[in-house]
């Protein structure tokens, strides 16, 4: 049978081949559900819901049988980020720190209109809104723990000298699986000791990317309470 672009279409539309792909291929799932061409937001929700309650499900027994091991080594990790677990360390761009059980290097933020590939001629991705930008982090993650943790892949917030914070693009991030290896869908797992590069994208306002630009970064757990912040943009420079 010849393969065509209708073909493909018909194929990535199709709820069977959707929830399949969810099943075996977790974020080719959850892209095919965000880049379906008729579904509504609404439909879109309740799919990455349905998807997401299992991999919580995974998520919270990971976490509970990791709580004795990152209780004993957590105190004086977070002690590095300004101490106690609750208060906010500030770090700078290039410079790796020490936040709960992960290391983060924040590697800077770049703005871009658009985000995303064109296949079979149509473009698939995320086009900033008129008068806005996409501004992409990239960091390095890596788990200091002894044993594998699953986290939440978007949970960082940025930040504008005006005072406004804006939170993950969830059109721009699922825009990035498209582009390369460096970004994972609601959650990603991590290995001990081994450094992962990743991603993650907003939504600002243009006058928003030429002022001052902090990423804050929470501590992740179910009953964490630190933060890091990172300048990841002085004032002074042009996006």
């Amino acid at each position: 049978m010849e393969i065509t672009k209708e073909t493909v279409d018909t194929m990535r539309r199709h709820p069977a081949v959707i929830g399949l792909a969810s099943v075996l291929i977790f974020p080719l799932g959850l892209w095919l559900v965000w880049t379906h061409p008729t579904w509504s937001k609404q439909s879109k929700w309740i799919w990455t819901g349905a998807i997401a309650f299992v991999v919580l499900i995974f998520f919270a027994t990971g976490e509970d049988q990791s709580a004795s091991n990152a209780s004993g080594g957590q105190a004086s990790n977070v002690a590095t980020t300004g101490g106690g677990g609750s208060s906010a360390g500030t770090h700078a761009v290039g410079k790796p720190f020490v936040l709960g059980n992960y290391r983060y290097t924040i590697a800077g933020v770049r703005f871009t209109p658009q985000i995303g590939k064109f296949v079979f001629g149509t473009f698939m991705g995320k086009r900033a809104a008129p008068g806005a930008t996409l501004a992409v982090v990239t960091y390095t993650i890596e788990n200091i723990a002894n044993e594998t943790q699953t986290v939440l892949t978007d949970d960082f917030t940025l930040s504008d000298s005006a005072g406004r914070t804006y939170r993950p693009s969830t059109d721009a991030n699922v825009a990035l699986l498209q582009e390369s290896d460096d970004k994972d869908f609601i959650f990603s797992q991590l290995q001990p000791g081994v450094p992962r590069r990743m991603r993650q994208a907003f939504e600002i306002p243009q006058e928003a990317a030429e002022s001052r630009l902090s990423v804050t970064i929470p501590e992740k757990g179910m009953w964490a309470s630190g933060k890091a912040v990172i300048v990841v943009k002085p004032a002074a420079d042009s996006p």
